[in-house]
């Protein structure tokens, strides 16, 4: 079995487990380490306890605290983390004020692949 570099953790927080599992498991094979959590309350846990994590995939339309709220709350309190968001019911939501000041927007349906790259490219654009 090849092993893939490691190419950091990310927070996948997503209510629908089927979703959540899918693009946790393509991250995985493109070397990421993926927590996962179904709500931004449970993710927010998981940040408290973590400081590996360098992005957060998280749905906009979350049960209790949405993913807009929990980007700003991660955002303060953990500013070296990227920001990705993503939704369903997206019309409108790319262009949002704070989906660009928290991080950056991938409609759904989205291929995980797509995800995993765009994650890359966060990760690559840090760097330079």
């Amino acid at each position: 079995m090849e092993t893939k570099a490691n190419n950091g953790t990310v927070l996948v927080v997503e209510d629908e487990a089927l979703l959540n599992w899918d693009v946790s498991a393509v991250l995985r094979e493109d070397g990421f380490e993926a927590l996962q959590a179904y709500s931004a309350e449970e993710a927010l846990k998981i940040l408290s306890g973590r400081n590996s994590v360098r992005v957060l995939f998280t749905d906009i339309n979350l049960p209790g605290k949405d993913g807009i709220e929990l980007a700003a709350e991660v955002s303060a309190r953990w500013p070296q983390i990227e920001v990705l968001m993503t939704s369903g019911r997206h019309l409108g939501l790319e262009t949002h004020p704070l989906v660009g000041v928290y991080g950056r927007f991938v409609p759904k349906p989205y291929p995980p692949k797509a995800v995993a790259r765009r994650i890359h490219e966060i990760i690559d654009s840090r760097a330079a």
